[in-house]
C-alpha cells in the first residue's frame, strides 16, 4: 500500500488552442510584469474527473442537469446520490435539541465518490457543514515556455442570428500560439480520514 508523501510536476502541452479561458475568452493571466499565462487547478481536476466519468466511476463534483435542463445545484446533486446509494451508505444518530435523529454518515456518504477520495470537498448544505482534504493536491499551473501570445481567429457561423439578417453570423475564438502548463502536485495519503486508506491500494495498483 503506497502511504508515503510525493512530490512532482506534470506538463500539458497546448498549441494553438486555450486550455483554460478567462470569462473575456482570454487565456488568464498571473498580475506580473510579463502577463504570464496559467490555468487554475480546477481545469486540471475537471480532465480527471472527466476521465473518471468516461470510466463509469462515480463523480459527485460534476454537473448534471434535471429534466428540464436546468442544472443542479449543490443539495439537488446530494439529494439525488442519497437516493442512489441509500442501500450502501451507512447512517449514525446524532443528538438535536436534545433527541437522537438517525442521518447519513456523510464520510461513508462522500467515500462512493473517486474525486472526492482524491481531491476532498467542502460541503455546506443548510445547517450540515464540512471540509474534507483529499490526499492529491494540484497548485495552479504556470506556462513555462515563456512565450504568452494570445491571437484571435474570424468565424463564420452556417447560420444567421436575427429574423431579417442577410448573411450568417460572425464570431470568433481567442487561442495562443503555444503553452507548457506546468502544474505542482503533493499526494499526502495521511490526509485520507480514517478509513479511507484503501483507496490508494485501488488508485495505484
Amino acid at each position: 500500500m503506497f502511504l508515503k508523501r510525493c512530490y512532482g510536476i506534470f506538463v500539458l502541452k497546448s498549441e494553438n488552442s486555450n486550455w483554460n479561458a478567462d470569462f473575456t475568452k482570454y487565456p488568464r493571466r498571473l498580475p506580473d510584469e510579463n502577463a504570464t499565462i496559467f490555468a487554475t487547478d480546477k481545469s486540471a481536476k475537471y480532465a480527471i474527473r472527466k476521465y473518471f466519468v468516461d470510466l463509469g466511476e462515480r463523480v459527485f463534483v460534476w454537473r448534471t442537469f434535471k429534466e428540464n435542463g436546468q442544472p443542479k445545484s449543490l443539495e439537488e446533486t446530494y439529494k439525488y446520490w442519497e437516493e442512489v446509494l441509500k442501500s450502501e451508505v451507512k447512517k449514525i444518530k446524532i443528538k438535536i435539541k436534545n433527541e437522537y435523529k438517525e442521518v447519513v454518515d456523510k464520510y461513508d456518504f462522500f467515500n462512493k465518490f473517486i474525486d472526492v477520495k482524491l481531491f476532498g470537498i467542502t460541503f455546506a448544505v443548510g445547517d450540515e457543514q464540512m471540509s474534507i482534504t483529499g490526499p492529491l493536491q494540484i497548485s495552479y499551473g504556470v506556462n513555462r515556455y515563456n512565450v504568452n501570445v494570445p491571437y484571435v481567429v474570424d468565424i463564420a457561423s452556417p447560420f444567421r442570428n436575427k429574423e431579417n439578417d442577410k448573411q450568417t453570423t460572425l464570431g470568433n475564438e481567442i487561442k495562443n500560439l503555444k503553452s507548457y502548463y506546468v502544474y505542482d502536485f503533493v499526494l499526502n495519503p495521511k490526509n485520507l480520514p480514517e478509513g479511507w486508506r484503501l483507496v490508494m491500494k485501488k488508485l495505484l495498483n
